[in-house]
C-alpha cells in the first residue's frame, strides 16, 4: 500500500501476495468499505465490492457473465487464468446454456441423498482427525484439522483412494497459483503439471468406474442423465477438478476463519461483507 495516508489498498494489496491482506484481510477490507466501497482497481483492471448489497446485486445479474473470454483484452479475469484459444473453464467460470446443462447432470449425482449418506463417515473423519491430536491445548489447527479434513472427505465422496491424500492435496495447493496474477515461470510450470497430474489421475479412475461401478461419486457421474444426455469424460474430470480444488481449499480457508474472526470481531456488531 502506498505511504499515502490517504490512499486506500489496491493491487497487491488486495491480494494473499500481500502479508497483512494474507493474515488479517479484515483491516484492508474495512478501509475500502468505509471509503472506496466500489474500488477499481488499475493495477489489475478490475472492481473490488466490499459492501454485502453491491456483491448481492452482482451475483443476481443475469446480464454479467462468469466466462472469462467473454471478459475484455487485459482483464484481470483473463491475466489471472490465462486465458488463450486452449482455455477450457471449470464449472465455475461456465454460463447458460453450458453451465445449466452441465449442472443438471451433476446434481442427479451430488445431491442431498448422496450428500446425507456420505455424512457419518465424513463425521467418523472429523473426529478421527481431533483424537489424533496429542496435546488439544495446544495445536496448529490449520495442519492437524483444517488442511486434511476436505481433502479427506472429498476423496471419499469421489471414491478415489484415500491413501493418496498428500498427493491431492499437494495437487490442490499447486492448482492455487491460479489465483497468484504475477506467477513467474517457475509457479506456471508448477500450476500445468498439477492440473496434468490431476487430469491423468481422474481419467484413469473414471476408466476403471466405466467397467465396474462402485457406490461413489465419480460412478454416478457416469451414470446421470437428463434428457437423454450424458456427462463425457472430459466434463466428469472437470467437475473432480472443482470438487477437489474449489471445495478443498475454501473448506480449509473456512475453518481457519471461523476459529480466527472471535479474536477479531465483536459477533455483536458483526457486518456480513461481501
Amino acid at each position: 500500500m502506498s505511504n499515502d495516508e490517504t490512499a486506500v489498498p489496491t493491487g497487491i494489496s488486495l491480494t494473499h501476495l500481500d502479508p497483512v491482506f494474507r493474515e488479517r484481510p479484515d483491516e484492508y477490507l474495512d478501509m475500502l468499505r468505509s471509503r472506496e466501497p466500489v474500488h477499481q482497481d488499475r493495477m489489475f483492471d478490475r472492481v473490488v465490492l466490499t459492501r454485502a448489497v453491491d456483491v448481492d446485486a452482482v451475483m443476481n445479474n443475469r446480464e454479467l457473465a462468469s466466462d472469462p473470454r467473454k471478459s475484455r483484452p487485459g482483464s484481470f479475469s483473463r491475466v489471472q487464468l490465462k486465458v488463450d484459444e486452449t482455455f477450457q473453464p471449470l464449472i465455475l467460470h461456465m454460463d447458460d446454456p453450458d453451465h445449466k446443462r452441465l449442472r443438471s447432470l451433476v446434481v442427479k449425482a451430488f445431491n442431498q441423498v448422496a450428500v446425507d449418506a456420505m455424512r457419518p463417515r465424513i463425521t467418523e473423519v472429523a473426529c478421527g482427525l481431533l483424537d489424533d491430536i496429542d496435546d488439544p491445548s495446544c495445536f496448529d489447527i490449520m495442519e492437524a484439522y483444517a488442511r486434511p479434513l476436505p481433502t479427506i472427505a472429498i476423496a471419499l465422496m469421489l471414491g478415489v483412494d484415500t491413501a493418496r491424500c498428500d498427493d491431492f492435496k499437494q495437487w490442490s495447493d499447486g492448482k492455487l497459483q491460479m489465483f497468484n496474477p504475477q506467477r513467474t515461470p517457475e509457479q506456471e510450470a508448477i500450476l500445468a503439471s498439477c492440473n496434468a497430474a490431476l487430469t491423468s489421475y481422474f481419467a484413469e479412475v473414471i476408466q476403471k468406474r466405466r467397467k465396474e461401478r462402485r457406490a461413489d461419486l465419480i460412478s454416478s457421474l457416469i451414470d446421470a442423465e437428463e434428457d437423454g444426455e450424458q456427462l463425457d469424460e472430459a466434463e466428469i474430470t472437470n467437475v473432480c477438478h472443482s470438487l477437489l480444488f474449489a471445495g478443498n481449499v475454501t473448506t480449509t480457508d473456512l475453518i481457519g476463519n471461523a476459529v480466527l474472526v472471535p479474536r477479531h470481531r465483536d459477533y455483536d456488531s458483526l457486518e456480513v461483507a461481501g
